[in-house]
């Protein structure tokens, strides 16, 4: 077997069951870019991954590269920061998701974007801290245009549209995220 890859920092930003005890967890990671992995053995009662593989918690993973294809095994988790989503408003998590989902939709699998995962990490350490205004939405949007070079600096308010063009449709769900923000008393 080939030696892992050396351990990256990454957050989780969605997970599906694979069978009945493994899951597959995508990561936006600081130096791989998007990836994909299995992780055996995750829903076991013992398992060494249990609760450092959650949404949006960062962590330092090590993985192995597949020789067939883009499903990568992970090997090791060290939990950086859990995301304490049961103790913060509704309506961070749905933020937490949307960012993450724009983060799925404009970045190659193991491209390195350093940038974009910079910029993930900021945003959900916002969220963490029980920051959720109405402007913290349309910010990561500019950001993340900024970033990828597609941000027009005479028309600012176009950065969605600029955004869901270069990744061929924007997330779900952002009008009602935004309702959901403006429902929440601000700290």
């Amino acid at each position: 077997m080939k030696n892992p890859v050396p351990a990256t920092a990454a957050i989780a930003l969605s997970k599906f069951r694979l069978s009945e005890t493994s899951l597959i967890v995508a990561w936006m990671t600081e130096d791989a870019g998007l990836l994909r992995t299995t992780v055996r053995g995750a829903l076991r009662p013992k398992s060494p991954f249990a609760g450092k593989v959650d949404l949006y918690h960062e962590a330092r993973i090590t993985f192995q590269l597949s020789a067939r294809g883009d499903l990568h095994a992970l090997r090791e988790v060290e939990l950086l920061h859990a995301f304490p989503a049961g103790s913060l408003p509704y309506a961070a998590t749905l933020c937490a998701g949307y960012f993450t989902r724009w983060i799925e939709l404009v970045t190659q699998p193991l491209e390195p974007a350093p940038a974009l995962y910079s910029l993930l990490q900021r945003a959900l350490e916002y969220l963490r801290d029980g920051k959720l205004q109405s402007g913290g939405v349309p910010h990561f949007e500019r950001e993340l245009a900024r970033l990828l070079g597609i941000a027009d600096p005479d028309q600012t308010a176009n950065h969605l549209v600029a955004l869901t063009q270069y990744a061929g449709r924007k997330p779900a769900g952002r009008e009602a995220l935004l309702r959901q923000i403006a429902h929440v008393p601000e700290k």
